[in-house]
């Protein structure tokens, strides 16, 4: 969509054509991306959080794969036992971004990467409700 402006540059005026974009459903979304990348973070920053919160979630899932007994394991398919053991065996020998950060700042960067989240889905919820 063009839209007819005024370039001002101290007493001179020029007239102008701008291009824009017609308002459409998207424009919430771009709104909260917006406020998000303001005041939370901008994409990298999300995407190393979410690389955080994946290494996190395959750590838990494997504490509790390792106090599951033996014999509830042998009721799985030898190739879902095997794939199991294979990825947690890869995962214990595969130092993350999670790792390290988790060993500089311990609990601190849970802390860290929850508040984030928490203060994303506020901004969703208080743009949503507007």
């Amino acid at each position: 969509m063009l839209k007819k402006t005024t370039i001002t540059k101290g007493a001179l005026r020029t007239p102008a054509i701008e291009e824009t974009t017609a308002p459409t459903k998207t424009d919430l979304k771009s709104k909260i991306q917006f406020e998000v990348q303001e005041e939370v973070g901008d994409h990298k920053d999300m995407t190393e959080d979410a690389l955080k919160i994946q290494s996190l979630i395959m750590s838990a899932l494997f504490m509790i794969w390792d106090i599951i007994p033996d014999e509830q394991k042998d009721n799985l398919a030898p190739e879902q036992k095997g794939f199991i053991n294979y990825a947690r065996e890869k995962f214990r020998n595969t130092t993350t971004l999670a790792d390290i950060k988790f060993q500089q700042n311990g609990v601190e960067e849970i802390d860290k990467l929850l508040g984030r989240q928490g203060k994303i889905g506020e901004i969703v919820l208080a743009k949503s409700s507007t």
